[in-house]
């Protein structure tokens, strides 16, 4: 688990640093029941510090962060995958998601823009209207296209992540200090290796036919996956 990544993105306190440590020490040690006033023991804080945190990354509370820290153990090698489709390509790229989850979620960008082209277009497209549904200012036109000094989120999907276009305006994205995350199956592409933060996504699919590319699937598997815990942190927001 990428701890460090999902301080950043979430500016995460030094309680709440202790209660993801707390959490990531007892799944490492292999314990099968992991209670919240044991973990909000461990780091030395409340049980509600520690839903508090749950629902700030983006969860509807604690058993969802701990079932989702646990998949993220076995992605990374703590366990045996048990079958389910493998749509991330590295192991940080989980939590990647997990923290931008986090960070549409926080109300601390005015607007997200979400570029692509060709079939990317269509993961942009989809992704857009999926977080205007959820009351989100977002938009496929690029950020350069808006006169305004507004904090906004930045993402790019690109399967090769050397598409000209999408890179011109990452360079000029990232000179006014707007905050980018890419969405590629190229790691070493130069619009992950510029971006601050990349989610790499396979190109295979766990079910799918050997040798065709699953790229825009797998995008779509991951972006509904961002949208449907969003509604839930919402639904949860409503209850409170």
């Amino acid at each position: 688990m990428d701890i460090d990544a999902m301080e950043r993105w979430n500016s995460l306190s030094s309680i709440e640093m202790g209660i993801l440590r707390a959490i990531k020490r007892r799944i490492d040690d292999g314990e099968e029941k992991i209670p919240i006033r044991a973990v909000a023991a461990d780091a030395y804080t409340s049980t509600t510090s520690v839903m508090r945190l749950a629902k700030k990354l983006g969860y509807p509370g604690f058993s969802a962060m701990l079932y989702e820290m646990r998949a993220d153990r076995t992605r990374s090698g703590g366990a045996t995958d048990t079958g389910a489709a493998r749509v991330f390509a590295t192991d940080d790229s989980f939590q990647q998601v997990c923290a931008l989850i986090g960070a549409l979620s926080s109300g601390a960008y005015a607007r997200v823009n979400i570029v692509g082209t060709g079939y990317s277009g269509y993961v942009a497209g989809y992704f857009c209207q999926r977080l205007q549904e959820l009351g989100v200012f977002a938009t496929e036109k690029s950020p350069l296209d808006f006169r305004d000094d507004d904090p906004v989120l930045m993402v790019f999907v690109s399967e090769s992540g050397e598409t000209t276009d999408l890179l011109f305006i990452q360079e000029r994205c990232q000179k006014k200090g707007i905050e980018d995350i890419v969405l590629s199956a190229n790691a070493g592409s130069t619009l992950c290796q510029r971006a601050r933060h990349r989610i790499v996504v396979e190109r295979r699919h766990g079910y799918g036919i050997e040798g065709a590319d699953y790229f825009v699937v797998n995008c779509l598997i991951i972006v509904e996956g961002i949208v449907q815990r969003l509604w839930k942190l919402k639904e949860g927001e409503r209850e409170s």
